[in-house]
């Protein structure tokens, strides 16, 4: 350890101090303070002081100058004054013993700091005997130190007052800083939370800009689709409206074609009465002239009476000339008054109408299907009548048996033309018009057919044709039945067919509000169908019900 004096040049070369202007050392005596310098990397040394007033620094004219850059320039100062030293620090405290401090009195033992470097306290002055020799010099020294003692003291107090308040200053921005920051930690937490609310909203608007979008194009495709099923329907709808205009053309061009056939039937079948009639009439005067003759080749030559009868007056009946006992003549009715038709123009009117009603019996527009037969039939059986009536008037046959042949074919005719009537008049009402005929007399002979018992033309169907319109199957042809035209029925699928077609028309209408109106129409159509065929079926069970009750059938 080496020892240096506190103002020699060797402090610089040392690194360590710089003691330019030290005090003086009294000469024979000991040094007033010795210090121990340490620093880190450097090897201890020794300070001796020896001035009253010695300051530390790293500042020029500082009497131990400290070379480092933690040391202020003026830093602290140690004063020497009646074997007591004290350490006073500038601007900042400083650490003594471990503690800081502005100023303290030091004693040997103590240490400071100051930067990097460490005094150690060996030994201080003791108190110096009293120099009788300067008086003044004594005095002048201790009124300096008390006035520089009194100017450091206020000059401390003012740093110590400016420290405190720099320390409240301090306290004061610490606080102010404190509450900024927790300030601004709050204003950033807010804005955290605005921004995480934000950021929430804008994704729920997201979403639900998405969702309506999403709901936008479903509603463009139903709009879409349901304009397309509005077309399909509205085009369904005039093809309907189109089939119904054919279909009710068709039926009215059908029911007037039936209402012309009937009335050509009805105009036929009385005029085939009036001719069956005539030739009833034409008959029974050609068997009253054949017999006539025949009784007049018979019968013996008579005196002419003196009253000759009139050519209009009937025949007086003869008496049987034979003994053999036998019935009474029947007295020979008077032939009629009705002038005679010849028998060519009635054989061919038949002719031309028995043509006529076969030609309309084979109509293909008409099904005469139930009654051709008996038509037929009753055109041959007036044919035979005819033909029977042509070879009666050329005498071809004897008497009897042209009697016998006539009575025939009128009995066949009238019975064939009643059985027709009847069996027609049966299907549509209850009363049935039964024919009456002629009776023959005990010889086998035929009389003169009374007013009641001429056979009457029956209508074989009703003049009213039937109202009713075929409704359904317009590809069927309409058949003739009971006294008109009656649409074909309805068949059994349909029954089951049309309420399951009136339920899902319901059903459209209930999942397509825009036009529940056009489905429930069509359901609504669909159930009055239903109902009309069971209307249909009851009336048709009622009718064949009341038939069999008429007619007597099981």
């Amino acid at each position: 350890m080496s020892l240096l004096t506190a103002g020699s040049n060797r402090c610089d070369t040392a690194g360590l101090v710089d003691a330019t202007g030290a005090g003086q050392e009294y000469a024979g005596e000991p040094a007033p303070l010795e210090l121990r310098v340490t620093r880190p990397g450097t090897p201890d040394r020794r300070l001796r002081i020896g001035s009253d007033r010695c300051t530390l620094g790293s500042g020029e004219g500082c009497t131990v100058r400290l070379a480092d850059s933690a040391v202020r320039p003026l830093h602290a100062v140690i004063l020497t004054a009646g074997g007591r030293v004290l350490i006073r620090g500038y601007a900042i405290p400083i650490e003594i013993n471990e503690h800081f401090a502005l100023e303290a009195f030091l004693q040997p033992g103590d240490a400071f700091c100051l930067g990097p470097y460490r005094f150690e306290i060996l030994s201080v002055p003791a108190s110096l005997p009293a120099r009788t020799e300067s008086p003044q010099l004594d005095n002048a020294f201790d009124q300096s130190l008390r006035s520089q003692w009194v100017r450091t003291q206020q000059r401390l107090e003012a740093l110590t007052q400016r420290y405190q308040q720099t320390l409240d200053s301090l306290e004061q921005a610490r606080e102010e800083s404190h509450q900024a920051r927790r300030r601004i930690e709050s204003l950033q937490q807010e804005c955290r939370d605005r921004a995480d609310l934000q950021a929430h909203q804008n994704q729920a608007h997201a979403e639900e800009i998405r969702h309506q979008a999403d709901q936008v194009s479903h509603l463009q495709f139903e709009v879409l689709r349901l304009r397309e099923e509005l077309e399909q329907t509205r085009e369904r709808l005039e093809q309907a409206e189109r089939d119904n205009e054919r279909l009710l053309r068709n039926t009215t061009q059908l029911t007037a074609a039936a209402q012309s056939h009937e009335a050509d039937r009805l105009d036929w079948e009385r005029r085939l009465s009036e001719l069956t009639d005539e030739i009833l009439r034409h008959q029974a005067q050609n068997v009253s002239a054949q017999r006539e003759s025949a009784a007049s080749e018979l019968a013996p030559e008579e005196p002419a009476p003196s009253n000759p009868a009139r050519p209009d007056s009937p025949p007086v009946a003869t008496k049987r000339t034979d003994s053999s006992p036998g019935p009474p003549a029947p007295t020979t009715p008077p032939a009629p008054t009705t002038p005679s038709m010849p028998l060519e123009s009635v054989e061919h009117r038949m002719n031309r109408m028995l043509g006529e009603i076969g030609k309309l019996i084979e109509d293909p527009e008409v099904n005469f299907a139930p009654e051709s037969s008996k038509a037929k039939s009753t055109g041959a059986s007036v044919r035979a009548d005819l033909a029977v009536n042509t070879s009666l008037a050329a005498g071809k046959p004897s008497v009897a048996g042209a009697a016998s042949a006539s009575r025939d074919a009128t009995r066949s005719n009238a019975a064939s033309i009643a059985r027709a009537a009847a069996e027609r008049s049966a299907e549509h009402s209850a009363d049935a018009s039964v024919l009456r005929h002629d009776k023959p007399d005990a010889r086998g002979g035929v009389h003169q057919p009374e007013a009641g018992n001429v056979p009457q033309p029956a209508s074989l169907r009703t003049a009213r044709p039937s109202s009713r319109i075929r409704a359904m199957r317009p590809d069927r042809p309409m058949s003739v039945r009971r006294g008109g035209y009656v649409p074909t029925r309805f068949e059994r699928w349909q029954l089951v067919a049309l309420p399951v077609l009136a339920a899902f028309l319901f059903i459209c209408g209930y999942r397509n509000p825009d036009l529940a109106l056009v489905w429930n129409v069509a359901g609504c159509l669909a159930l009055g169908l239903a109902a009309f065929f069971l209307y249909d079926v009851r009336r048709e069970i009622s009718a064949a019900r009341w038939k069999r009750a008429i007619t007597g059938q099981p």
